[in-house]
């Protein structure tokens, strides 16, 4: 077995090699009871050889090692774990990680903190702080201590690529700004020698957490901005979305015309990159004098999923759930169908009914319990021989979320070509979303905008000025309530447009003002015991999507009306006044509501109509009173 690891690491260093062929001989070792005898370097080395071949049974095979590790940890050394570590998180990242890869992570996190200090300990701890982040290992105190462990080794004895990952991970686990200053202290000093790589991986991650340090990020435009190889597309894409996320447009503006001849003479330009540099021109304000550079990117996008189309199409490989189709039909039965509302031949626009999930393909696991539906087994039996919707990296072709408590539209993409192009108009702001809302309180008519970045983490978000990511929703009051039989409980119908998509925007922007949405357990959860005894949801239902066709830019529009569960809970409530009266009739029917941008007009006339009926009625009492005939 020391044999075969020691070979199975050679061959991922050395060329020449046939390192597939020799790393499926080493998954199928790895699953037999001798492996359990392995040496713990001998199984941190096949492990991390094992990721760079990716053969058949490598899941198994990992898995293996992580039973090993867990079984015999004390025997490990923590740069044994370390690999191992890295290797679990590398495969996890196009996995459901199982929770033996989460426990071994913790343990090689718990390993390096410990580990005596030597030469090396700053390249352990980075090593291990990037896999632990990868995989998403949770424990605030072991990153505190991780953080300080970083800021102690920040000098010389960490390389760039040491840097990046430390600043990296530390940002993904959302780790306090001031944890982070050390490290950033030293990638400003030694920006030059960084590689564009590695510096996209700071600039991203310092963007995340809202550093607005003027020396970094002119450091940083001024680091990009001569860069003129194609490789350095991502550092580019990266730092243009730091700086419009840190909110430089000057910055950003200076920096564009290094792109565009870099666009030109790149063969197959990252789509992450060229989506980051679009989202960032049209953040910015920058569209109308970057439109030649924005149609430039819509074109490469359209070839990149075009290719993709090409050499994919005979290669739908459906994913390993096989559980999700033998009880579809039994679970299916107690549930409310997805209903398709538009479609052509490279989109789909779908009605969410609550209890689905707009999952990846990866976490999306149907059952008869509680766990929610997933959206993409419907899609994958609806659409059998379509590869994006088998492609988890991907999402499995899905655009813009949901939440599974909320009903609405969701857009979904038929072919990579429309799944690029339908990300490059969400990320230009050309997608108009709808919604209606029911929230506590009387939202006044000429609250019409709420801005606030939001903040998320894990399952939730929240409203921070300092580590927030921008977030901007439109809202227009349409209707007023309250319960019958109590004065106090009142109640504002909304219809909101978002123009950033951020986790849970609307239910944390609208908790934010003083009105959260109805029936909201996550952001209201002292209204939830008093909701649920006559709302059964989130009242937020998404009933418009509008956005430029893909072939060509033609509108596409798809509008549903408010589900049945929500007319009946709309259709308890006592209007305050008969334009609301108006609203609650027409919706309460089924009828579809109007776009956004419409429901002033609506609003004015029911309030016309209503002040016309009343004068009337003014006008007959004037005449009863005087005896006479109205005219």
């Amino acid at each position: 077995m020391a044999n075969l690891g020691n070979l199975l690491w050679a061959s991922a260093t050395l060329n020449g090699i046939n390192l597939v062929e020799v790393a499926e001989r080493a998954a199928v070792r790895m699953c037999e009871p001798a492996f359990l005898e392995a040496s713990p370097q001998g199984v941190a080395n096949m492990a991390w050889a094992l990721v760079f071949a990716s053969p058949s049974g490598m899941h198994q095979a990992l898995t293996r090692a992580a039973e090993v590790a867990e079984l015999r940890t004390p025997e490990f050394r923590p740069r044994d774990l370390a690999a191992l570590g890295w290797a679990l998180a590398v495969a996890a990242q196009a996995e459901l990680v199982p929770e033996l890869w989460l426990r071994v992570a913790h343990a090689s996190l718990e390993a390096a903190l410990e580990a005596p200090h030597g030469r090396n300990s700053g390249k352990l701890l980075a090593q291990t702080a990037w896999a632990c982040a990868s995989i998403r290992t949770s424990s605030e105190p072991l990153w505190n201590r991780l953080a300080a462990g970083l800021a102690h080794c920040a000098g010389d004895s960490l390389s760039s690529q040491d840097v990046a990952n430390g600043i990296w991970a530390l940002s993904t686990m959302s780790c306090q700004p001031s944890s982070l200053e050390a490290l950033v202290a030293v990638a400003q000093g030694r920006i030059q020698s960084f590689e564009p790589r590695q510096l996209a991986a700071c600039a991203w991650a310092l963007a995340t957490t809202r550093d607005h340090s003027s020396s970094w990020l002119e450091a940083l435009a001024s680091a990009a901005a001569v860069a003129t190889s194609p490789g350095a597309l991502p550092l580019l894409g990266a730092s243009a979305w730091a700086l419009a996320s840190c909110d430089k447009p000057e910055l950003l503006q200076a920096l564009l015309p290094t792109i565009a001849p870099l666009l030109k003479c790149a063969d197959s330009p990252s789509h992450e990159a060229m989506l980051q540099l679009a989202w960032s021109i049209s953040l910015s304000g920058l569209s109308t004098s970057q439109r030649p550079l924005l149609d430039n990117i819509e074109e490469l996008l359209r070839l990149e999923g075009k290719l993709r189309d090409g050499t994919r199409s005979d290669k739908v490989n459906p994913l390993q759930i096989p559980e999700v189709h033998q009880c579809f039909t039994k679970v299916l039965a107690m549930a409310e169908l997805p209903r398709i509302v538009f479609q052509d031949k490279d989109l789909v626009i779908l009605y969410k009914p609550i209890h689905w999930e707009v999952d990846d393909g990866i976490t999306g696991k149907l059952s008869s319990g509680r766990r929610p539906l997933p959206l993409s087994a419907f899609m994958q039996q609806r659409f059998p021989n379509r590869p994006i919707l088998h492609d988890t990296s991907l999402g499995c072709g899905f655009q813009g979320r949901l939440d599974v408590q909320s009903s609405g539209l969701v857009m979904c993409a038929l072919t990579y070509e429309a799944f690029f192009l339908l990300q490059f108009r969400q990320d230009t702001h050309d997608v108009a979303r709808e919604y209606l809302v029911l929230c506590h309180g009387l939202v006044p008519q000429e609250l019409n905008e709420i801005r606030a970045p939001l903040w998320s983490k894990e399952s939730s978000s929240r409203v921070d000025f300092v580590r927030g990511a921008a977030a901007k929703t439109l809202l227009q009051p349409i209707a007023w309530f309250r319960r019958d039989g109590s004065e106090n409980e009142h109640y504002s119908l909304l219809v909101i447009s978002i123009v950033t998509g951020r986790k849970h925007q609307i239910r944390c922007h609208l908790a934010h003002v003083g009105h959260p949405v109805v029936c909201d357990g996550r952001y209201a959860a002292e209204e939830l015991f008093k909701d649920v005894t006559w709302c059964p949801r989130n009242f937020l239902h998404r009933f418009r999507i509008e956005l430029p066709g893909i072939a060509s830019r033609e509108k596409v529009e798809a509008c549903d009306s408010l589900p049945r569960d929500l007319q009946q809970v709309l259709g308890q409530l006592m209007p305050a006044d008969p334009a609301s009266a108006a609203v609650q009739k027409d919706l309460v029917a089924g009828e579809e509501p109007v776009p956004f941008a419409d429901w002033l007009l609506v609003t004015e006339k029911h309030m016309s109509a209503a002040l016309s009926s009343i004068a009337g009625v003014c006008t007959i009492v004037e005449a009863k009173l005087s005896n006479k005939k109205p005219d």
